[in-house]
């Protein structure tokens, strides 16, 4: 809006509503002019804005922030912009997802490990040879039941 005011029956002046086309705002009431306290409100950006005695002294609305239309190029040619919601910084890029070739490596006992996304796409290591004990159960002396355990060469747990 052009910056000029424009002067009321009362002496007083009031400036261009940019929230109303521009158009002057209306010169106080009953020829009276409103006195509104003194507070400020700090907008998100940092700006202050006062209270309006031509709006009834409301606060007026904070100016929107715009940023610059430049444009950040992510590691995966995903871009991202501005925030003005965050000072105008860049937001952090997306995660890059990797995806590993579908191949598979087979291990001793007949085990298959995948490729390791988190490990730039390398076979994990080989787990250690896998045991598989009977599955009979041993009945203690307390009553309860335990069963074999793989860790220990298949012996029953004490």
């Amino acid at each position: 809006c052009d910056e000029d005011v424009q002067e009321c029956e009362d002496g007083s002046y009031v400036d261009r509503d940019p929230t109303n086309g521009c158009a002057f705002r209306p010169c106080p009431p009953n020829n009276q002019t409103l006195t509104c306290t003194e507070e400020g409100f700090v907008c998100p950006n940092g700006d202050v804005v006062v209270r309006d005695p031509n709006n009834n002294c409301e606060f007026p609305d904070c100016p929107q922030i715009v940023c610059d239309e430049d444009v950040q190029e992510c590691e995966d040619g995903s871009y991202v912009s501005r925030d003005p919601n965050n000072n105008c910084q860049f937001p952090s890029c997306p995660p890059e997802i990797i995806i590993c070739d579908d191949d598979v490596k087979k291990c001793d006992g007949g085990i298959y490990v995948s490729r390791d996304p988190s490990n730039n796409c390398e076979f994990p290591s080989c787990p250690s040879e896998v045991i598989f004990c009977t599955q009979d159960v041993k009945q203690c002396s307390d009553g309860s039941y335990v069963s074999r355990n793989p860790n220990n060469g298949c012996a029953f747990d004490p």
